[in-house]
């Protein structure tokens, strides 16, 4: 039997019509990713069921592109191990970090089966104070925590901006890097709020320059708003 947190109705007609979720082939799909993972020794990951999941959901049930976004995810931890390291919620400098509130999870959506929507706001830290690096890090540290807490995220997506936040992280290579891996590993669908073209073209250069996967892919959507 599946062992999954219960949704809402409106979150499970949404899995079902928008990313091909049938509740009897769950199982199945699950034991197909635990047995590729068992012939993949170079990656160690959870296989508990929420956390598969959380990918098979991100991948409208693509069980390869499944596969693809769990390589990736586990890969990054190796590629960019500054990410990984001194990830202590308790620790002076993290919570620091989250309470300038650069990035976070508002906590209600427009309605029960709507996308999370995320506040971020690149201009309340002091680069000076705090490293592109470091802000990126806290961020995948909550990513983290509602990839595997949050269903309005996991099934609708998340919605955030702006393009302030990929002009800042533009500015050194290694900022490019991260910000177009950590869009690239989350399994969640993802919408950037901006202005204009200028904001795609800002969205696209700094997302193409995180890793090849991305040249293939292309940038998420990019909403406009006035």
């Amino acid at each position: 039997m599946v062992n999954l947190r219960p949704i809402s109705a409106a979150l499970h007609e949404k899995a079902k019509r928008e990313l091909n979720e049938k509740p009897d082939r769950i199982d199945e799909d699950l034991a197909a990713l635990r047995q590729w993972l068992a012939r993949t020794p170079h990656i160690r990951a959870r296989i508990d069921d929420q956390f598969l999941v959380t990918f098979l959901r991100g991948c409208k049930y693509s069980l390869e592109r499944a596969k693809e976004k769990i390589d990736m995810f586990y890969s990054v931890r190796t590629a960019i191990p500054e990410l990984m390291r001194n990830r202590d919620p308790d620790k002076a400098r993290t919570r620091e970090i989250v309470r300038l509130g650069v990035g976070l999870p508002l906590p209600l959506t427009d309605g029960p089966d709507a996308p999370r929507i995320m506040l971020i706001r690149p201009g309340v830290y002091d680069p000076k104070q705090y490293t592109i690096e470091e802000v990126i890090k806290v961020s995948t540290m909550i990513n983290d925590i509602l990839m595997l807490e949050d269903d309005n995220m996991v099934i609708a997506g998340q919605v955030s901006g702006t393009r302030a936040v990929r002009q800042r992280a533009s500015r050194t290579p290694h900022g490019k890097k991260l910000l177009g891996f950590v869009w690239n590993v989350n399994p969640a669908k993802s919408e950037w709020l901006g202005k204009g073209e200028q904001a795609g073209h800002d969205q696209e250069e700094v997302l193409h320059k995180g890793h090849p996967v991305l040249e293939k892919e292309g940038p998420p959507p990019l909403q406009e708003v006035a």
